[in-house]
């Protein structure tokens, strides 16, 4: 069973930045790491507009998440639902999930994954849902998962975990962290 670290807190706290300190730790340390962020983009306002999914090791990144449809590109894979503000791009779930295969396959059994963000979506069994269910069962290393604090106790519910098997970690206990 995969040691399980949660990093948590409410939106624009820094959970994403103490993910990838997390991670450029483990790197340095010279452990394995793969997994992906959520790496955001900001309009003129400075607030968030679109996310991507940007893979841990390579750096590649697609188009997750947007408030506006994007004019460019076929829009069939997007979707709107009740609980969020926000269109989805199913495309992108899968996209994460071959990350996540790709490092089942070619990761040693130590190392660290990270997936970032779990939320509403995947409460509702969608997203990135199946990805993590999956890596929990057959991932013996690290795994270090990014929610939003609203969601963490239903989220451990869903996915079987318990509070005190896993550890948790707060964006503002890492003095590292801006919050962007």
């Amino acid at each position: 069973m995969a040691l399980v670290k949660i990093i948590s807190g409410d939106q624009n706290c820094g959970k994403t930045t103490t993910a990838a300190v997390l991670e450029e730790a483990a790197r340095r340390g010279g452990a394995f790491t793969a997994g992906f962020f959520a790496e955001a983009e900001y309009d003129g306002s400075g607030n968030k507009y679109r996310y991507y999914v940007k893979d841990v090791r390579t750096g590649d990144r697609m188009l997750s998440v947007c408030r506006e449809l994007p004019e460019n590109e076929s829009t069939e894979s997007y979707r709107k639902y009740p609980f969020s503000g926000f269109y989805f791009n199913d495309l992108s779930f899968d996209f994460a999930s071959g990350i996540i295969d790709r490092a089942l396959e070619s990761m040693p059994d130590e190392g660290l994954i990270i997936i970032d963000e779990l939320g509403p979506l995947e409460l509702n069994r969608l997203g990135h849902f199946n990805a993590v269910r999956r890596l929990l069962a057959g991932w013996r290393g690290t795994v270090c998962l990014v929610i939003r604090r609203s969601c963490v106790s239903d989220m451990l519910e869903l996915l079987n975990l318990k509070a005190e098997d896993c550890e948790l970690l707060s964006p503002e206990e890492n003095p590292s962290c801006d919050g962007r």
